[in-house]
């Protein structure tokens, strides 16, 4: 890949720019302004992230070529060598740059880049990789998947035409971090320290310096960075191009004449509605057409239906209609109208967010049924995000009954619809790292719990999947406490559910002391009162969850209670049991009585008439979130709505009563607003 910076000389001013096929760029550029142009190139030997520095390096210094038969012309070529240098070129490659017209290649474009900037597969490719964020490995297979011929280095020239054209952008992987900016004169001018060292950031995972690395590159010919934290992913580094989609795609026919540049076009042509702009047929000459589809009020608002109408149309409880019919009002507040451009630095800003803080077993999915509808009436792409395979897999089929004439796509580790087309996406959080301001509204699924929780990655890829002006609805029953604090202070939008969707109050833990599980296990007994206990539950017909809080404290405790109960079937699991998936079906068709397990089903089993024992509830590993997660594993069936729940410990913590103190101010709000059945 023979990169080039060059400049050309548009509408009386000069413009640097970077490309991946600088022939190509000419044609483009001839045929748009309809006459002989300046073009002036500098060097060919660069690699794609030396182009763009150089490139950036040149218009924020605002430095513009010479004409060839100006006297200060060689010294302008020596300039140049320095440039690059400072722009992180090695030196024996700046030495090699040049500068030099090229406006000799004559008026005309070869028969081949006329074709190439026509050509069909170019917008099947910007089609595909719409509001997608791709390195060259995924293209490739994206282009597979579609039928694109890429053979012979083609997908440059695809690439390269559908950037000229407005349809894509080429970043680079890993990246100058943006300089601070200051208001001069009416004009925004980008400025550095005096001695500062350039920041570098992952343009896909937003790592900063802590993650970069930095390793000799045959490309480079020198040093190049390269982010370790998505290395998982395949490697990101600085001249590694990043393929980004423009999304919405709103892209006019090809013609001969003249391509039409896409931000011009966005700028001077009337508002699209987002029906229009999400449903687009790309390959088509009429592409741009205006459309109220969605707009019942005629001035780009949706009606908003009442709580009484989502619970007949969609079988809710009053709570969870209350809680759908409050987040439909924020969704019908901040809808966007218009024509959006890609957010390519998405923000933190709360007020398009949206929080559900729902107990557990309250029926969040069912929930988001009606926003769902509610943006994809309105024509736009949503994306539903959960941290884990296992419950895409379950909230597939759920979603397909529930919207039967919409394309769904899930994306997973190794999902076989990769690159299937969808304005309705079911996804884990990881997969959000291929995309860049695809989707309007983005449900997030269980924030508080791994590997979502604590990970900038997946924070940083939820807010850049965006599009500009899209709002994010997080779904959780134990918000992080920064989250909480900003919900009870007005600052984020929110709506409690505190009851069950059969209207009994949830379970409240019976704390009870007794020594470690670690000493009573070397005396091979079970203490009595935990005893006493468990024999209550077992005389009822109650299955038992036994949380312990370390893997090696399983396989101990399983056998204590096999020998203890001889007359039950006791199995143990954790996240090391390659059979803890069948582990966990069995147990909810009744196959064990008793089920020891770490917090790896603190949260997603629902399992009817099943009680709750937590035992060494005062460990570290059990914060209040994962106390209160376990403690919901009981009383989510109606045929069983009281359930039983212990914590026992050595000691009563902080966490503990935080877990108790939670779960009684919920079951007050459900009392206080009548949603009790009893």
């Amino acid at each position: 890949m023979i990169t080039t910076v060059y400049a050309i000389k548009h509408q009386g001013s000069w413009q640097w720019r970077a490309t991946l096929h600088l022939q190509l760029d000419a044609a483009y550029w001839l045929r748009k302004q309809g006459e002989a142009i300046a073009l002036m190139w500098a060097g060919k030997a660069l690699s794609w992230g030396q182009a763009v520095r150089l490139r950036d390096r040149l218009t924020a210094e605002g430095w513009m070529p010479p004409n060839e038969e100006d006297p200060t012309f060689e010294w302008a070529r020596r300039e140049l060598t320095n440039r690059a240098i400072q722009a992180g070129v090695p030196e024996e490659i700046a030495q090699t740059m040049n500068l030099q017209s090229i406006a000799g290649i004559g008026k005309q474009p070869s028969l081949e880049q006329v074709e190439m900037l026509d050509s069909p597969d170019v917008r099947r490719l910007a089609a595909g990789i719409r509001g997608r964020s791709l390195f060259r490995d995924e293209l490739l297979s994206l282009c597979a998947e579609q039928g694109i011929d890429t053979g012979k280095d083609r997908w440059i020239s695809l690439v390269q035409a559908a950037e000229l054209q407005g349809w894509l952008r080429i970043c680079c992987g890993v990246e100058e971090e943006r300089q601070r900016a200051r208001k001069h004169a009416g004009r925004w001018t980008r400025i550095a320290r005096r001695g500062e060292q350039p920041k570098w950031l992952c343009r896909r995972c937003g790592a900063g310096p802590d993650f970069l690395r930095s390793a000799y590159c045959p490309r480079c010919g020198g040093p190049c960075a390269y982010c370790e934290r998505c290395l998982g992913m395949g490697r990101s580094r600085m001249c590694e191009p990043l393929i980004e989609g423009i999304s919405p795609p709103v892209m006019p026919s090809v013609t001969a004449a003249c391509p039409t540049d896409i931000a011009r076009t966005a700028r001077s042509a009337v508002p699209i509605a987002p029906a229009a702009a999400a449903e687009v047929d790309l390959t088509s000459p009429d592409a741009v057409s205006p459309s109220s589809s969605g707009d019942r009020f005629g001035d780009g608002r949706e009606e908003v239906p009442t709580a009484a109408s989502l619970r007949q149309e969609w079988g809710l409880s009053p709570a969870q209609a209350e809680a759908s019919r409050s987040a439909l009002q924020f969704l019908q507040k901040t809808s966007c109208s218009g024509f959006t451009e890609t957010a390519v630095n998405p923000g933190n800003g709360t007020t398009n967010e949206f929080l559900i803080w729902a107990v557990t077993g309250a029926g969040k999915t069912e929930m988001i049924f009606p926003l769902v509808q509610y943006e994809r009436q309105a024509g736009r792409r949503v994306l539903i995000a959960t941290p884990r395979k296992d419950v895409v897999l379950e909230l597939l089929p759920r979603l397909r009954t529930a919207f039967p004439t919409e394309r769904i796509v899930a994306l997973y580790g190794g999902s076989e619809q990769r690159w299937e087309p969808a304005d309705l996406i079911l996804a884990t959080t990881h997969q959000l790292l291929r995309y860049c301001g695809a989707f309007d509204f983005v449900i997030i699924d269980e924030i508080d719990a791994f590997p979502y929780a604590g990970d900038p990655m997946l924070h940083y890829a939820a807010a850049r999947s965006m599009a500009h002006g899209g709002r994010r609805l997080f779904l959780s029953a134990t918000p992080p406490k920064e989250m909480e604090k900003r919900a009870d202070r007005g600052r984020l939008a929110h709506a409690k559910v505190p009851v069950r969707y059969h209207g009994h109050p949830l379970p409240v833990p019976w704390l009870t002391r007794m020594k470690p599980l670690a000493k009573w296990l070397r005396g091979r007994s079970i203490p009595r009162s935990l005893k006493r206990l468990m024999d209550r539950s077992l005389e009822r017909g109650a299955l038992l969850f036994v949380f312990v809080p370390e893997i090696r404290l399983v396989e101990p405790l399983t056998a204590l209670f096999r020998r203890c109960y001889p007359e039950r079937t006791v199995e143990g699991t954790s996240s090391h049991d390659p059979e803890r998936v069948e582990k966990v079906a069995g147990f909810r068709q009744r196959q064990y009585d008793i089920l020891v397990t770490t917090t790896i089903l603190e949260r997603g089993v629902t399992v009817p008439r099943s009680d709750v024992f937590v035992l060494d509830a005062h460990a570290a590993w059990f914060d209040e979130a994962a106390l209160v997660q376990m403690s919901g594993r009981a009383g989510r069936s109606k045929d069983d709505p009281a359930g039983f729940v212990v914590f026992a410990a050595a000691s009563v913590t902080r966490n503990q009563t935080g877990a108790v103190r939670q779960i009684r101010r919920m079951n007050r709000i459900a009392r206080k607003k009548g949603y009790l059945s009893r």
